[in-house]
């Protein structure tokens, strides 16, 4: 049998897993995993636990709202978190110093290279301001319906948004994204709809908390009468 990584979805080779303490090793992701229950004999030999239905009671995180009408289920998520009140000061430490900069280079009569060389800072600048001003004012609001799944990012115009007919979702699942750089690793989470015949889609991304991905895939298969079941790359 096989036997995947909860985190990345990597296929285990046998020569990470020890049987003896019943714990494996992901050789792409690093995560080490406990094999407890893992493998199962249901008379019919052993299987995977990944391919049994599952069920994650999630409670409701007090960043989200969530509304059932007539009309159908609509999910209120709030951007705002601690962050982004670091992100404030950072802001004004940065974009002031690009301000003095500039005010230096164009008061005088400063060489060219002082007013192209921060080009890509003063960039970098209005991205983040702007990614700070939508933490403070943004919701992202799902939207389901017997017909379709909407995701819409406002008030402020953010990537992201998607449409999509609930008849195409087969399973929605929460996986975790790594990324690693020069200054450190970060985790976020994202919120994948399987589709039926194959594919998938993006529905939530860049999001801090887990449990604000499983509640929203809980709450939205429970309504479109989904069973849940675990998918390769989910993050357990």
């Amino acid at each position: 049998m096989n036997v995947f990584c909860p985190q990345c979805g990597q296929s285990i080779s046998s020569e990470d897993m020890n049987l003896k303490a019943m714990v494996a090793k992901c050789r792409s992701c690093h995560a080490l995993f406990s094999l407890d229950g893992v493998f199962d004999d249901d008379g019919g030999g052993e299987r995977s636990r990944r391919d049994r239905p599952v069920d994650k009671q999630v409670p409701m995180p007090k960043a989200i709202q969530v509304e059932e009408t007539h009309e159908g289920l609509r999910i209120v998520r709030r951007w705002f978190s601690p962050v982004f009140l670091f992100l404030v000061f950072f802001c004004i430490a940065w974009d002031g110093f690009l301000v003095f900069w500039y005010g230096v280079a164009l008061s005088g009569h400063a060489p060219c290279i002082m007013v192209v060389f921060p080009v890509l800072h003063v960039a970098v600048g209005v991205g983040l301001t702007y990614w700070t001003i939508a933490g403070f004012v943004n919701r992202t609001e799902i939207r389901v319906d017997s017909h379709e799944l909407t995701v819409e990012h406002r008030p402020l115009p953010w990537f992201g948004a998607m449409r999509m007919p609930v008849e195409r979702i087969d399973q929605l699942y929460c996986k975790q994204k790594i990324s690693r750089g020069k200054n450190g690793t970060s985790v976020t989470y994202q919120l994948i709809a399987a589709e039926k015949g194959g594919g998938t889609r993006k529905v939530l991304s860049g999001l801090m908390d887990s449990d604000q991905a499983l509640f929203v895939e809980r709450t939205v298969e429970s309504y479109l009468g989904i069973r849940d079941r675990r998918m390769r790359g989910e993050f357990a």
